[in-house]
């Protein structure tokens, strides 16, 4: 019976593996190519580190859930492989601040991600991949009210912090040029710190947060030249 279920293991790989090699009408994915998507950004909570001055250490930042875009314009190096430059935003709104009066803000990424992608050829519709990159991302913290221990924060401010991220998804081929895909993504930076303007409070306006941990579904439209 193992011997059996071994077998049919076995032969179950060697197909897939033997789809992913079979010509078909879609071609080989090769050459250039561009594609933009959209889909809603899940933001964890994150640490308050400094706000115009120490906070206690169980001090949170909690997000609504938001939204992000991506463009990416890309080339196939192998059948398998590809290298992408990718763009694109991140958004979210403050729901609320452990201890605080007001909360009324939102936090941006914008990053720029060098790429890999791994996939099986693009012979079939179907085309399963997984990637993931390095960057840097500007982190925008729009503060609207912040209020916090007698501090009031307000004022549009931004940093360049490390990025990164990884996903993966499947692409519908409707031709041999273009395509639509589905993937989950998961995109984090390093903590970003911002010097905001001070309504009231004896501090710097200094505020710092933990690192950025997203998770996002992003529906997208590719375009092979």
């Amino acid at each position: 019976m193992k011997q059996k279920i071994h077998f049919r293991v076995v032969m179950g790989a060697v197909g897939g593996l033997a789809l992913c090699l079979a010509p078909s009408a879609f071609g080989q994915n090769t050459g250039f190519y561009v594609k933009a998507g959209i889909g809603p950004a899940f933001t964890e909570d994150t640490r308050l580190k400094e706000f115009d001055g120490p906070v206690a250490p169980d001090t949170k930042v909690k997000f609504d859930p938001g939204f992000q875009f991506r463009v990416a314009g890309g080339y196939h190096i192998t059948p398998f492989l590809a290298t992408e430059l990718e763009t694109g935003v991140t958004y979210n709104t403050i729901r609320s601040i452990t201890g605080a009066d007001e909360a009324d803000g939102s936090l941006a990424n914008a990053p720029v991600l060098a790429n890999l992608v791994l996939q099986c050829p693009r012979t079939h519709q179907f085309v399963p991949y997984i990637g993931g990159g390095l960057g840097v991302s500007s982190s925008v913290l729009d503060a609207h009210d912040l209020a916090l221990n007698g501090a009031i924060l307000r004022g549009t401010q931004s940093e360049a912090v490390f990025a990164y991220h990884g996903f993966a998804g499947v692409r519908y081929n409707i031709n041999g040029h273009m395509g639509v895909s589905l993937d989950y993504r998961y995109f984090g930076t390093t903590a970003p710190t911002w010097e905001a303007d001070i309504v009231s409070g004896p501090g710097t306006g200094k505020t710092r947060f933990g690192d950025n941990h997203t998770h996002s579904v992003t529906v997208a439209f590719s375009y092979h030249f």
